[in-house]
């Protein structure tokens, strides 16, 4: 066994550990406010941009991006889940009239310093979310994900610290050599998360390099998404157990947009998400999906 091998099996369970910890002091120091505690801003929408997550524990969270707005004669920003790709929607026009509710101890869900979490947004008199929705959203998971999730992590953490011990360790080093079918098994299902993201972003490049090279005119016979065409992606077989779904939308400019979405569930609705794809122009000309497009699959 290398080094490296070594160093991660021993990292791992401590690593896994480190997260369901994280998880439970997340549940025991972040109260959510009740609806008497917020505090209410009027004021008008100044700006907004769309800034990456740059919090030490970004690549925890799902969403990566955040829309930060502020409004006029008040200082600092502030963030809502319920903004992404529908800001430039909401937010058509400077000096429109926001209404939104903050927590009196905002600094527990800044994001990027400044970003303040609102329980509740309302613009141009159009609700976005409610206070109580947003409030109820948050109960769940403070009160029951966060805990749930922290002592299952811990679980599977001291599993695992069971297994590269050195009992596990005899245990294995016991054992006959295996058959080229079963080894095969065995290294698929030892392959980490990295390495089958790894597989996964490289079979979606020879994928869409393979659909690149199909006629046309069979890809303009392709019935339109959500029934996805009988075509065969030539799955290797590390990916079979995840889902792959071949999408085509005819656009009214007469572009056809080809994507295929990868998705790989962990566990307790987590999943793994990516997306890749191109575009049949009406000219006749292939360019790559939009990242808009991307973002919206993913």
């Amino acid at each position: 066994m290398t080094a490296f091998r070594l160093l991660w099996k021993y990292l791992s369970p401590i690593t896994q550990g480190a997260l369901g910890l994280f998880l439970l002091l997340y549940w025991v120091t972040s109260p959510v406010p009740s609806r008497n505690e917020l505090v209410e801003i009027d004021g008008r929408l100044a700006s907004y941009t769309v800034e990456a997550d740059r919090s030490t524990f970004a690549f925890m969270s799902k969403r990566h991006n955040y829309v930060l707005f502020n409004l006029e004669n008040h200082d600092g920003r502030f963030w809502s889940e319920y903004l992404g790709a529908n800001a430039a929607t909401i937010f058509s026009q400077k000096g429109i009239p926001v209404r939104l509710y903050v927590s009196p101890h905002p600094r527990t869900h800044s994001i990027n310093g400044d970003g303040v979490k609102t329980y509740g947004l309302y613009v141009d008199g159009s609700e976005i979310v409610s206070p109580e929705n947003a409030i109820g959203v948050d109960s769940m998971i403070v009160r029951w994900v966060s805990p749930v999730l922290g002592t299952l992590i811990l679980w599977l953490a001291w599993r695992s610290w069971k297994k590269s011990g050195p009992r596990a360790s005899s245990l294995a080093d016991g054992c006959g050599r295996q058959t080229d079918g079963r080894a095969k098994l065995h290294n698929i299902r030892s392959m980490n998360s990295r390495e089958i993201h790894r597989r996964a972003r490289g079979f979606l490049t020879d994928a869409v390099a393979q659909l690149k090279s199909l006629p046309t005119d069979s890809i303009r016979a392709w019935p339109e998404f959500p029934p996805s065409p009988n075509v065969n992606l030539n799955v290797p077989l590390e990916l079979t157990k995840c889902v792959l779904i071949l999408m085509k939308n005819t656009l009214p400019s007469g572009d056809i947009e080809i994507a295929i979405q990868y998705r790989r569930y962990r566990f307790l609705g987590i999943s793994q998400v990516m997306a890749d794809g191109f575009v049949f122009t009406a000219a006749g000309s292939v360019e790559p999906l939009s990242q808009q497009t991307i973002w919206d699959l993913t």
